[in-house]
């Protein structure tokens, strides 16, 4: 590998990194909104069953049931959220292989 693509790769690493932070920032908003989104749906509902005299040992699990689409929502979100963490970790890694090489490529034509 040439000095030249190998620096041209850690460029273009690092704008993905930036995007990628960027995305990250998204995901991590979008994870903590669906919590918010979940949790209040949650709790109206208990509340709502709790009107409604439902026997108590019932009423975690049956609102958890009403609530299960927000639930799915917000366990993809925290997916989604992971994966982007992974992705990042991914490219700081790619980011240090290449310079580890252009290190080596350096020393080497030294």
């Amino acid at each position: 590998m040439e000095l030249t693509n190998i620096t041209e790769s850690i460029m273009a690493d690092r704008e993905r990194v930036i995007n990628s932070i960027k995305v990250l920032w998204e995901k991590a908003r979008a994870k903590a909104l669906s919590e918010m989104e979940y949790r209040k749906a949650l709790q109206v509902e208990i509340l709502l069953l709790k009107e409604n005299k439902m026997a108590v040992t019932l009423i975690s699990d049956i609102a958890r049931g009403e609530c299960a689409e927000l639930k799915y929502k917000r366990d993809l979100a925290e997916a989604e959220y992971k994966v982007a963490v992974a992705s990042l970790s991914a490219l700081e890694t790619s980011i240090s292989s290449l310079q580890s090489i252009l290190r080596y490529q350096t020393d080497i034509e030294s």
